[in-house]
């Protein structure tokens, strides 16, 4: 599951974050990585997530969700 952090790789294609668009855990850390590797040094937000998806946040109730896997992941390809 994803535990907000990071999605264990086992579940996380089946967690949908974000409801409003129908994205799951594995698609924000598929994004975060995309966005790293296109710009190493560049700051990864929920707004550059989101477009990277092709979406825009809609109600935000799932950013606090968003924002955990994103620093999780982040955290996880810097030590990697």
């Amino acid at each position: 599951m994803c535990s907000g952090e990071r999605c264990e790789p086992r579940a996380e294609s089946a967690v949908i974050v974000c409801h409003c668009n129908v994205i799951a855990c594995s698609d924000i850390r598929s994004a975060v990585k995309e966005i790293l590797e296109s710009e190493p040094q560049g700051i990864v937000t929920p707004g550059r997530v989101f477009k990277c998806c092709g979406q825009r946040p809609q109600c935000g109730g799932c950013m606090s969700n968003v924002s955990s896997i994103i620093a999780g992941e982040v955290d996880r390809l810097s030590s990697s």
